[in-house]
């Protein structure tokens, strides 16, 4: 292989972890936090559960994690205000 065309192939290579964990509400309610935010259930009504952005109602934040037996399947992560700046956890 050409050695400039595979150092310009490297340049472009970029990885990203975000980490999602459940967490306990100091209400005692399961949260997800992620990216600095966190996420509430909504009623399940399939194995696939809703978990939207805790200040849904406060900012009307349209973001949403969806989740499968505990793994996230689909993350969208479009908020309506900046993270918040207290933790709200046990």
């Amino acid at each position: 292989m050409n050695k400039g065309r595979e150092e310009g192939m490297n340049k472009f290579l970029v990885v990203q972890y975000i980490v999602a964990e459940f967490v306990i509400s100091q209400k005692g309610k399961r949260m997800i936090q992620y990216n600095r935010y966190t996420y509430s259930s909504t009623p399940q009504r399939s194995p696939m559960r809703r978990w939207r952005c805790s200040s849904h109602s406060a900012h009307r934040c349209k973001a949403a994690i969806h989740t499968i037996c505990d793994k996230i399947v689909r993350v969208m992560d479009q908020h309506s205000h900046p993270p918040p700046t207290t933790v709200l956890y046990k």
